[in-house]
C-alpha cells in the first residue's frame, strides 16, 4: 500500500536520526525486521515530535559496539515503545566500515511533546539513551533535527537492503519540495510499482547550515536481488516519465537543484510501525 505524509508546512514534526557506530560485517546473519503496511493513522503520527543524534566508533571497536547495540539498544527501543515513550523506531546499520560514513542510523518517532520531554530528561543521564558500555565506545556524536517531508510504501519484506542517500539542496525549501513532488517521488512510486522498492522515507534538516546534507532519503529495497536491478528499473521508470512535462523540466535542471552525496548500504536491524 502506498502512503504519503502531509507536507511539513501544514504540521510540526522533528525526527531524531541517531547514527550509531556498529561492527563490521553487519550484514551477515542479521535479518531485517518485518513490518506491516502503515495506514492513515500511522501517517498522522508524523505530525507528532521526533528527535536526532549521531554516533560513531573507532573501527577496532565495531564488533563490541555491534554486540551492545543488538543485545541492549534494540531491546531498549522496543521497551520504550511499549511504555509509550516512542511512537515508533527504526534501526539501520551500514554493512561496511567506511571513513566519513555513519555506522548505525536510528529514527525515533515520539508520541507527543510530553514524550519528547521525557526523552530529554533521559538524555541528561545517558546520551542517546545508550548503555554505559556502548557510550564508552562512542567516538563522536552529532545531532541533526529533521522533518519527514514524504514517505511511502509498505516495508513488508524480511530480507531487505536499505540505501541511504544524502543530498545538499541548492534552492529554497519550497523549491526543493516542488522538485521532490515533481521529479523524485514519481520515480519512487514507479520503483514500488516495478516491485523492487518496499518503501521510501524523505527526511529534511530543519537547521541545514553547516550540515553535510540537507535531505536524507532512505530507500528500502525488497532484497539484494531487487537492489541489483536498481539501475535497470531506474532507466525504465525514467523512460516512462519522459511523457510528463513537469518531470522532464526538473530532469534537465536537477544538477542546479541539488548535489548527491555518498550513499550508504545498510540493513534494517530493528523497526516498528508508528503507532496511532
Amino acid at each position: 500500500m502506498y502512503w504519503r505524509l502531509q507536507h511539513p508546512r501544514h504540521r510540526r514534526g522533528l525526527v531524531l536520526v541517531l547514527v550509531l557506530g556498529l561492527a563490521s560485517g553487519l550484514a551477515a546473519g542479521m535479518p531485517a525486521a518485518t513490518q506491516t503496511a502503515p495506514d492513515q493513522a500511522t501517517a498522522a503520527r508524523a505530525m507528532d515530535p521526533v528527535l536526532t543524534l549521531a554516533f560513531k566508533v573507532k573501527p577496532a571497536d565495531r564488533p563490541a559496539f555491534r554486540k551492545l547495540m543488538t543485545d541492549i539498544q534494540a531491546t531498549r527501543l522496543r521497551k520504550w515503545k511499549e511504555h509509550g515513550l516512542l511512537a515508533g523506531y527504526r534501526l539501520l546499520a551500514t554493512r561496511y566500515a567506511d571513513d566519513g560514513q555513519w555506522d548505525v542510523m536510528e529514527v525515533l518517532d515520539f508520541r507527543d511533546d510530553a514524550a519528547l520531554a521525557r526523552w530529554n530528561s533521559l538524555e541528561s543521564d545517558s546520551v542517546g539513551g545508550l548503555s554505559a558500555g556502548a557510550l564508552a565506545l562512542v567516538q563522536s556524536v552529532t545531532t541533526t533535527p529533521v522533518e519527514r517531508v514524504d514517505a511511502g510504501g509498505s516495508r513488508t519484506a524480511s530480507d531487505s537492503a536499505v540505501l541511504v542517500v544524502p543530498y545538499v539542496a541548492h534552492v529554497s525549501a519550497d523549491e526543493y519540495q516542488s522538485y521532490l513532488d515533481g521529479y523524485t517521488i514519481p520515480q519512487f512510486k514507479g520503483w514500488i510499482a516495478q516491485g523492487i522498492l518496499d518503501s521510501y522515507d524523505v527526511l529534511t534538516s530543519i537547521y541545514p547550515a553547516g550540515r553535510p546534507w540537507t535531505t536524507l532519503i532512505v530507500l528500502r529495497y525488497r532484497n539484494d536481488a531487487a537492489l541489483a536491478r536498481r539501475e535497470q528499473v531506474k532507466a525504465k521508470v525514467r523512460a516512462d516519465l519522459t511523457t510528463d512535462a513537469t518531470w522532464m523540466a526538473f530532469s534537465k535542471n536537477k544538477k542546479d537543484i541539488r548535489a548527491e552525496g555518498v550513499a550508504a548500504l545498510a540493513d534494517e536491524l530493528a523497526a516498528s510501525e508508528v503507532a496511532p
